[in-house]
Formats: C-alpha cells, sequence, structure tokens
C-alpha cells in the first residue's frame, strides 16, 4: 500500500511540472529555417553553415570564408540593416527565454510549498534558486542560436523538475503512512485529492503567463521575417554565383 501510494505521488507531482513545462514551450505562428547555426560577437555576426562555409556580416561589411564580397551601395546599406536588426532581437529573444523558464521557477516553487516537509523546505527553496541563477547565467552569456535549437535551457529545468519530484513525493508520502498507521484514512484521502488537485491547479496557473509569453514571441515573427526579406533583395551573389539564403520564414497554418 505504502509503495503504491509513494508512486501515485510521483505520478501526481510528476504530471503538474511536466505539464508546467509543456506550456512554457512556446509555438510561435511563424516556422523559422536555417542551414546556419548564428554566433553574436562583439563586432561580427557569423553564420556557420552545417556541413561548412562561414558567412560574417561586420559594420556593413559581408565576408564569406573570411573573404570580403565586393558590395553595391544598396547592398552594403542592406548588409548593415539586416545586422542591426538582428542584434536589436537579441535582447528580447533572451529575455522572452528568461521568462520561460520563470514560468517553470514559479511552478516548481509552488510545488514545494505545497508538498515540501518543513523541514526540508528550505533546501529545496535554495536549490530551485541556484537553479535559476543558473540558467540565466547560461542565457546571459549564450551568443549562438545553439542552446535555444537544442532547447538546452528548458532541459535544464525539466532535468530539475525531474530529480525534484520523487523527492518531494517521499516526503509528502511519508506523512500520509503516518496518517495511514495512525489509523487517520479521512486525512490519507486529503492527502491523496490534494496530490490530484494539483494538477489541474498548476496547469491553470502556467497558462495565463504562458500565453502571454506566446503572444510577444509571436510579435518577433515579422521582424524575422523582413530579415528574409532583406536577404532576398540581396544584388550580390556568393563565389559559386548562388544568391545568399540564411534564413526562411514560413507562416504556420
Amino acid at each position: 500500500m505504502y509503495r503504491s501510494l509513494s508512486l501515485a505521488l510521483v505520478a501526481a507531482l510528476s504530471a503538474p511540472l511536466s505539464q508546467a513545462m509543456a506550456e512554457v514551450n512556446i509555438d510561435t505562428q511563424c516556422e523559422v529555417e536555417s542551414d546556419y547555426e548564428l554566433t553574436i560577437e562583439r563586432d561580427r555576426l557569423v553564420f556557420l553553415k552545417d556541413g561548412g562555409g562561414e558567412v560574417a556580416f561586420a559594420n556593413g561589411r559581408l565576408f564569406v570564408d573570411g573573404n570580403a564580397l565586393a558590395l553595391s551601395r544598396a547592398d552594403a546599406s542592406r548588409v548593415a540593416e539586416f545586422e542591426r536588426s538582428v542584434r536589436a532581437l537579441e535582447p528580447e529573444v533572451k529575455s522572452i527565454a528568461r521568462d520561460a523558464v520563470e514560468i517553470a521557477v514559479v511552478a516548481l516553487s509552488r510545488v514545494i510549498d505545497a508538498f515540501a516537509s518543513e523541514g526540508n523546505r528550505a533546501s529545496f527553496v535554495a536549490e530551485l534558486d541556484a537553479m535559476r541563477v543558473e540558467i540565466d547565467g547560461l542565457i546571459e552569456q549564450t551568443n549562438s542560436t545553439r542552446g535555444a535549437r537544442n532547447g538546452e535551457f528548458e532541459a535544464k529545468a525539466r532535468e530539475f523538475a525531474e530529480r525534484m519530484a520523487p523527492r518531494i513525493a517521499g516526503e509528502f508520502a511519508s506523512q500520509a503512512m503516518t496518517a495511514a498507521l495512525s489509523g487517520d484514512e479521512a486525512a490519507v484521502s486529503a492527502i491523496e485529492a490534494k496530490a490530484e488537485r494539483f494538477e489541474k491547479e498548476i496547469e491553470a496557473s502556467v497558462e495565463a503567463p504562458a500565453k502571454a509569453l506566446e503572444t510577444r514571441a509571436n510579435a518577433l515573427c515579422p521582424r524575422i521575417k523582413a530579415l528574409d526579406l532583406i536577404e532576398s533583395e540581396f544584388e550580390l551573389r556568393l563565389p559559386d554565383g548562388q544568391p545568399l539564403n540564411l534564413v526562411e520564414v514560413e507562416r504556420k497554418a
């Protein structure tokens, strides 16, 4: 009985945490495709192509595999505009990433408040705070699309949630066992009901901020589409005669 109860509580606690992570996996209205990985350096934007090849923007100049391309006046203006636009997007993208993680952190904090024992609550909170600082640091330091493409930040929060849930559930199950051993069946039932009810409460608490974040992310779509438009207007050609195609943006159906 006790093992079954403990497993049930683990499932009940893991479900809202998984729900929280699912909700903050923002689904934007535009689909961005690129064969390149972008790194934003202090004085350059570097696009590295899968399988080899480098395109770099640097103060209105364009370099392909280290060689400067001759640009018309119109293209020089477009190159500068493209670089400015990408740099302007960076802080907003990072802000959205931070806020997405914060939604998950708040959900985790609610789980701790609701289910951790009094004696261990402070240590759980300290772990959660350390995780927040670590992920914020990763977001601040990253200058590449690699982290976002691989879901590194979300994976870090999910890893913490999955590690924490069984531990809190174990403490909570201990409370239920104590109640069961005392013959207080009403208390046991109340504990089980609390765990089951919490999933819906977490889902409801996450939905509104996640939707607001999705709206902010969608607001970036026209600006990313503008990058696609700028490069489509380039007169320049790559050494193999092909047009430059760094990013493609399609609106989702």
